[in-house]
C-alpha cells in the first residue's frame, strides 16, 4: 500500500500531462470492433486486431486532434500506446473507448500512461519511508493497515504502568499473567487493570521480567498520518524530478561554505522528521 495517492501527487506535479499519453488494452477479444471517442467525436469501427497505423490515421481525422496530433504504436490487437503531440501533450482531453468486441468476456481499457509511472514513484517513495520507520522503530514488520486482533507477550517492568506495543486505543480485552512454567501457562490477571495512553495501569504494579499475555487489536492503524503522507509526497516529487539522475540534490553548508551533494534516498530533514514521528508513535495507542 502506497502512503499517498496519484491524485495527491499530481497536485505537486501539475506539469505531468493527464491524458497526453495513454495506453489502450484489449483483453479476451477474438473478434468484433471498437471505436475511440475524443471531445465528442468518434472514429469509425476499428477491428479488434487493428494495426497501430490505422488507429493513428483514424484519430488524426478527428478535427480536435488533426493531422499529426497523435501517434500510435503497438502490435495488432494492442496494447496500443497513444502519444498526443504539440499542444495536446498537456491539453489532451480524455480518450474514450466503446466496444462491440466478441470473445471470452472481452474488455477494452484506456489508461493514463503517466499514472503507472507516478504509481511506481509513489511505491518507491513509500518504500523509503516505510524502511526508515521500520529501522527507527526497531520493528521490521511496521506498516499501516487494518489492526489485527490477537495476543502478544509483553514483558513486565518495575512500576505501575506497563507500556504496550502500538494498538487500537481501548481494544485491550484480556490480560493474563504467567501461572506456570515449562511449559508456560497463563491465567487471567486476578485484579483490575486500566488502559491509559497506550499503557496498562495496575495498582498492584507489574513484575519486572514476567511475560504478560495481552489480547488487543495490534498495529499502527489503517490511516496514514498526514505527516507521513506529506513526507511520502515530498520524496516522490524529488524522485520524479530526478528519476533519470539516480537521486536528487541537497544543499549542505559547513563553516559558511555551501556545497551540493546528490543523494538517492531521504535527506537529513526528512530523516529528522521521521525520527520525531517514531518517538511519538513508538508506544502510543492509535
Amino acid at each position: 500500500m502506497a502512503y499517498a495517492t496519484i491524485a495527491q501527487l499530481r497536485d505537486y506535479l501539475r506539469q505531468v500531462p493527464t491524458w497526453g499519453s495513454v495506453t489502450i488494452t484489449l483483453t479476451g477479444a477474438t473478434g468484433g470492433t471498437f471505436a475511440l471517442g475524443y471531445n465528442g467525436l468518434s472514429t469509425g469501427s476499428l477491428a479488434y486486431n487493428e494495426t497501430a497505423a490505422t488507429i493513428e490515421a483514424a484519430l488524426c481525422v478527428l478535427a480536435p486532434i488533426g493531422p499529426g496530433g497523435a501517434t500510435v504504436s503497438g502490435p495488432p490487437g494492442g496494447p496500443y500506446a497513444v502519444e498526443f503531440q504539440q499542444r495536446l501533450r498537456t491539453d489532451a482531453a480524455p480518450l474514450v473507448a466503446t466496444s462491440s468486441l466478441t470473445g471470452s468476456t472481452p474488455t477494452i481499457a484506456v489508461a493514463q500512461t503517466a499514472d503507472a509511472q507516478l504509481q511506481a514513484v509513489l511505491d518507491r517513495a513509500t518504500g523509503l519511508i516505510r524502511g526508515a520507520l521500520r529501522e527507527l522503530l526497531a520493528d521490521p514488520a511496521f506498516d499501516y493497515g487494518a489492526p489485527t486482533t490477537g495476543t502478544q507477550i509483553v514483558r513486565g517492568i518495575t512500576g505501575y504502568y506497563l507500556p504496550l506495543p502500538p494498538h487500537t486505543a481501548g481494544s485491550v480485552t484480556l490480560v493474563e499473567y504467567p501461572s506456570g512454567y515449562n511449559p508456560a501457562t497463563y491465567a487471567n490477571l486476578p485484579d483490575q487493570w486500566i488502559e491509559e495512553d497506550g499503557q496498562l495501569f495496575r495498582a498492584a504494579g507489574w513484575v519486572a521480567g514476567d511475560r504478560y499475555r495481552v489480547t488487543a487489536a495490534w498495529g499502527y492503524g489503517a490511516t496514514v498520518p498526514d505527516q507521513v503522507v506529506h513526507l511520502t509526497l515530498e520524496s516522490a516529487v524529488n524522485l520524479w524530478r530526478s528519476r533519470d539522475l539516480g537521486g536528487y540534490a541537497e544543499i549542505v553548508t559547513e563553516q559558511g561554505v555551501a556545497a551540493m551533494r546528490r543523494i538517492a534516498g531521504l535527506n537529513s530533514d526528512q530523516l529528522a522528521a521521521l525520527q520525531r514521528l517514531a518517538n511519538e508513535i513508538g508506544q502510543i495507542a492509535l
